[in-house]
């Protein structure tokens, strides 16, 4: 046994040497591929923007996730794997379990949840909230997995071409509602008008109509 552990060491040491060489060049591959697509580029550097979110995750999201940013949250937390489902019977309540999605996100995600509150003000104020009310560890952590993944995914929507606080300035609709013009400049409401955009001239006539 005493002449026994040496040789082993060194065999491991060996192995390891070499699993990290593959590992630096898996990873060369991998960001020579995302450099040479601009749109791929775009969106690893704009994930990246957040405190806690690395080349790893960036990567693994991009590929494992193309959805990312073009659907709703609710759906991207399901597809990944970290949406709470009820496991209800009749009037009986059972506290919600995370379950499905695609195995190889949720390992990558949850390592950078562990680490991001050491490195991201927000989360850590959020994962202290959740602690502070009682919460298990580790169901604090899949809320921090769900936080940073849609936080991610509306990093990657579609820059709305309207920006609804510019537009309500010039309306009278804050004295009207009794807001401010900033307090209305929501993403959501911006790619609503968004949509309705290309029918513009259609809704113009419609009202035009209506008014005679």
């Amino acid at each position: 046994q005493a002449t026994a552990r040496p040789t082993l060491v060194r065999y491991l040491k060996r192995e390891q040497r070499f699993l990290e060489k593959e590992l630096q060049a898996l990873q060369r591959q991998i960001e020579k591929h995302i450099d040479r697509d601009p749109t791929l580029k775009q969106k690893y550097e704009r994930l990246q923007q957040m405190n806690g979110v690395g080349p790893v995750l960036a990567a693994t999201l991009l590929a494992y996730v193309p959805e990312l940013g073009s659907v709703p949250d609710a759906t991207i937390s399901a597809l990944v794997g970290v949406a709470p489902y009820p496991k209800d019977s009749g009037k009986t309540r059972f506290p919600r379990h995370v379950r499905g999605g695609r195995a190889a996100v949720p390992h990558v995600l949850y390592m950078a949840a562990v680490s991001a509150p050491h490195s991201n003000p927000i989360l850590t104020a959020f994962y202290q909230r959740l602690k502070a009310k009682g919460k298990p560890a580790k169901l604090c952590l899949i809320a921090v997995m769900r936080k940073m993944l849609t936080v991610l995914n509306r990093l990657l929507a579609p820059t709305p071409l309207v920006h609804v606080e510019t537009w309500l300035a010039g309306t009278a609709l804050p004295d009207l509602w009794g807001l401010a013009a900033g307090q209305c400049n929501d993403d959501r409401l911006a790619r609503a008008l968004d949509a309705l955009y290309p029918h513009l001239d259609a809704l113009w006539q419609d009202l035009i109509v209506a008014a005679l």
